[in-house]
Formats: C-alpha cells, sequence, structure tokens
C-alpha cells in the first residue's frame, strides 16, 4: 500500500491562499485625515501678457533700406513713434538748381524702378537735391454694410426657437442643463481686459508730417523747393504744397496724376485752383482717348482754363512700350526739360511764361507717310 506524501496537503493550502493574498495586496488603505494633502492657496489672476504682433510693412522698409546702393543715403525721419524712411541723393552736376521732394505711388515704394528711381537719381546728376519720402500704407477701404432685404428671411422664426417637434422631457432636460452653470465655469474669473490703445494720427496728417520732416531736412538748401508726385502720390504732393503756400512758395510737378480710391482724400480738383506756385502737369496717353473720370487729364485742363489759373501747364507723353528702360530715360528728359523751362529759365527772365495748357507732342509719322497740311 503507497502511502501519501506528507507536503501534498501543505502545497494545495499555499495555493488556495496565493489568490487571496494577492487581493488583499492590490487594495490600498483608505485615507485618513492625518494623511491627506492640504489645499493650495488659489492664486491670483495674472494680466495678460502684451503681444508683440509682426509689422510687415516695417520689415519690408529695413529690407529696402539695406538694398539700396552706396551712394544713396538712407534717413530716418522722426515722425511720432515710427520714424519714416528717406532716400537722399545729393546734386551730382556741380551747380544746384533746387530741392525735389517725391512722393510715391501707391503699392510702390521710394526707390520704385518705374519712374520713382529713374527720377530720384536723374535729376540728381541735373542738378537737384532729391528727397524720397517712403509713405505709410493707405488705410483699407471699409467694406460696405450688407442693406439687402434677403436678409431678414435668414433669421429663425419663432416656432424654430421654442423647438416645435421635439420632446418636451429632453426640452426640459436642456433647459436644466443650461440654466445650470457648471463648478468648472463658476470657479473661473473673467479675464483682465487690456484698455483700448489710445487713437493715433490720421492718415493724412502722417503724411503731412513727413512732408513737413523732408522740408526741415531741405531747409537749409539754397534754390527753389519742388514737389513731385508719381500717380495717387500727386494728390497728396498738391495737398503738401498747399500746405506750404502759407509758409514758403512750393512747385508742384504731377507725373501720371490721379485720385486714390481710399476714404478721406483730398480731392485733386479742389487743390489745383489754390496753389500759387507754378504746376507742371504731365500725363500719358492717347490724343483721342475718351477718359471720363473726374479728375481726368481733360478735366483738369478744363479747370485751368476756367479759373484761368495761369500758373498751370499741362502736357501729354505719348507712350512707348517697347523698352521701359528707355522709357524711363524719355521720361526723365521731359520732366527735367519742362522743369527748365517753366522753373529756372522764368526766374531767370523775372516773370513766367505764357502757359501751355494745349501743348501736345509731335505725332510720330511713320514710314512713307506725310505730314498732312493745315487747313
Amino acid at each position: 500500500m503507497i502511502k501519501p506524501l506528507p507536503f501534498i496537503p501543505l502545497l494545495l493550502s499555499l495555493l488556495v491562499a496565493l489568490p487571496a493574498a494577492a487581493a488583499d495586496g492590490d487594495a490600498e488603505p483608505a485615507p485618513t485625515e492625518q494623511t491627506a494633502p492640504a489645499a493650495a492657496p488659489a492664486e491670483p489672476p495674472r494680466p495678460p501678457r502684451p503681444r508683440s504682433e509682426p509689422d510687415p510693412d516695417a520689415a519690408k522698409v529695413a529690407e529696402l533700406a539695406k538694398a539700396l546702393e552706396p551712394r544713396t543715403q538712407v534717413l530716418w525721419l522722426p515722425i511720432g513713434e515710427i520714424p519714416a524712411l528717406a532716400l537722399y541723393q545729393p546734386q551730382g552736376s556741380g551747380q544746384l538748381h533746387g530741392s525735389v521732394i517725391l512722393f510715391h505711388d501707391d503699392q510702390t515704394h521710394a526707390d520704385w524702378p518705374n519712374l520713382v528711381r529713374p527720377l530720384r537719381l536723374g535729376l540728381a546728376d541735373k542738378g537737384w537735391d532729391t528727397l524720397s519720402l517712403q509713405l505709410p500704407k493707405p488705410p483699407h477701404t471699409p467694406l460696405p454694410k450688407r442693406t439687402l432685404p434677403s436678409q431678414s428671411s435668414l433669421k429663425p422664426t419663432a416656432g424654430e426657437n421654442d423647438g416645435d417637434g421635439a420632446d418636451p422631457a429632453e426640452a426640459g432636460d436642456n433647459d436644466s442643463a443650461v440654466a445650470m452653470p457648471s463648478s468648472t465655469a463658476a470657479a473661473t474669473e473673467p479675464p483682465v481686459s487690456e484698455p483700448p490703445p489710445p487713437p493715433g494720427p490720421s492718415y493724412d496728417q502722417r503724411v503731412m508730417d513727413a512732408g513737413n520732416a523732408a522740408v526741415a531736412q531741405l531747409q537749409q538748401n539754397p534754390g527753389r523747393l519742388v514737389i513731385l508726385g508719381i500717380g495717387s502720390g500727386a494728390v497728396w504732393a498738391a495737398a503738401f504744397a498747399m500746405q506750404l503756400d502759407e509758409a514758403l512758395e512750393a512747385d508742384l510737378v504731377m507725373v501720371d496724376a490721379r485720385q486714390p480710391q481710399h476714404p478721406d482724400v483730398p480731392d485733386l480738383m479742389m487743390l489745383l485752383p489754390q496753389l500759387r506756385g507754378t504746376v507742371l502737369d504731365l500725363y500719358h496717353g492717347e490724343p483721342l482717348a475718351d477718359d471720363r473720370q473726374p479728375t481726368s487729364p481733360a478735366e483738369r485742363q478744363r479747370l485751368a482754363r476756367r479759373e484761368k489759373l495761369t500758373n498751370y501747364h499741362q502736357s501729354r507723353m505719348p507712350l512707348q512700350p517697347d523698352n521701359w528702360k528707355q522709357r524711363n530715360k524719355w521720361i526723365l528728359s521731359r520732366v527735367r526739360g519742362y522743369m527748365t523751362r517753366y522753373l529756372l529759365e522764368a526766374e531767370k527772365n523775372g516773370a513766367r511764361p505764357k502757359p501751355r495748357m494745349d501743348e501736345q507732342p509731335k505725332m510720330e509719322l511713320g514710314p512713307g507717310q506725310a505730314r498732312k497740311p493745315a487747313i
């Protein structure tokens, strides 16, 4: 007879006791009042940090100042908190005629390769100190308010807001859920709002301040003072020349003048009759072009005749789209020639020349064409 081994009952008892011991080991003891951690004190709300938003316009101006040629002097005119960039080019002919302040067109800058740079450098080579201003970015045109009657039909009706067709029990649950604030929302405090920044100067005031700083930079230079505006810059140049008439007489040169579209812009047709200095109006276009804009060259010419503006001179420059470099040289020659004729020579003679508001360039004849005799 085989006797049972003595360690088998002991092994069976150990196998039964292991799961119970493991369950007892996994259970954590309940925290008592002595072991509970103390609540942290509530921190006071911190004020929001000031946001430093990037300024793309300032970055473009800084890159423009770095990319200029060495002979151009970069000036930063003190205008409020943000200085204005100005490109100064001293005369290089040995005989100084005067100073020219350039106002560039919209969507361009103070050293734009078309018109601005050729006039800025070319006039300096012919005896004029030039100072090209970097105008501030014009304000955006505000969007019109929508007043369509169809907008009223898009609003929800009273039946839709009351929840017709929904289960009353669900509606009651939703109302209670909305009416009962959560503990998280009650615990949070409203953020500390920053006071709105004080309103800065208007756009036209910023442009006038830039012009005044340019005049202060050139006030020690002898000779005539000419304000030259290109495109929409001609309107601001005319407004600045009218402002200077109270202190000193400045001449105005406009190249392809046009009225800007953004609001709070002075009207060019209202500025021209108030100018005392000589006004040279140069523009590109076809002689038979029908331009019905209120500030078109034809309307400016009619205004000068109606108001008998003896200081106003207008000339059309034909388009030459083949080579833009040659076109810029030709425009520089025309602008310099008119400035010499109507500004420098008139000053030597002691009288202004007779205005020629209908002056047109001679028509270029093609091969085999003959000019028709006058009838």
